[in-house]
């Protein structure tokens, strides 16, 4: 067997021409691919992590926003209980001294009302006593005398307590 050296020298160009172009249009841009799809992979996986490190801390400040909330809420109801009852508290207060104004006023009525009436049976008494008195007095006494008499006795009406 002889060996053609043209032919062996051309073959050992084709197969570094193909290596060679294997290499540039194949080779390289999958590596190339491979090498960016791991990279992308890499980021991925170093976002996912930031995010769940993220939402670690969202949550936990959620959790603190809700409690100070809750303590809020509490204070801003205890607050309102203590206004409510202080406004209770004014309300029967300003009930009740109505209510003792509302007394008062009917006991002054009560007591004009009384009033009017002692006048009124003064009055008639003394319109009593002075017809009693006339018709009594009419035989004996002249009318100068009767008149001082009756202004006597209706002095002495007017000093009567009730």
């Amino acid at each position: 067997m002889e060996i053609n050296w043209a032919q062996l020298i051309g073959q050992i160009i084709n197969i570094f021409v193909l290596v060679w172009l294997l290499n540039r249009f194949l080779y390289k841009p999958l590596l190339k691919i491979i090498d960016e799809r791991n990279k992308k992979i890499k980021e991925g996986l170093e976002l996912a992590k930031k995010n769940q490190q993220e939402r670690q801390k969202i949550a936990e400040l959620e959790k603190q926003k809700l409690a100070e909330a809750e303590r809020r809420v509490m204070a801003i109801m205890q607050q309102a209980k203590q206004e409510a009852a202080k406004q209770a508290k004014q309300i029967i207060q300003q009930a009740q001294a109505k209510a003792s104004q509302e007394a008062e006023k009917q006991r002054r009525l009560l007591l004009e009302e009384l009033e009017q009436e002692k006048d009124k049976i003064k009055q008639e008494t003394a319109e009593l006593v002075v017809t009693v008195t006339e018709k009594i007095l009419s035989d004996v006494l002249d009318q100068k005398q009767r008149q001082e008499i009756i202004n006597k006795q209706l002095q002495r009406l007017k000093k009567v307590s009730w």
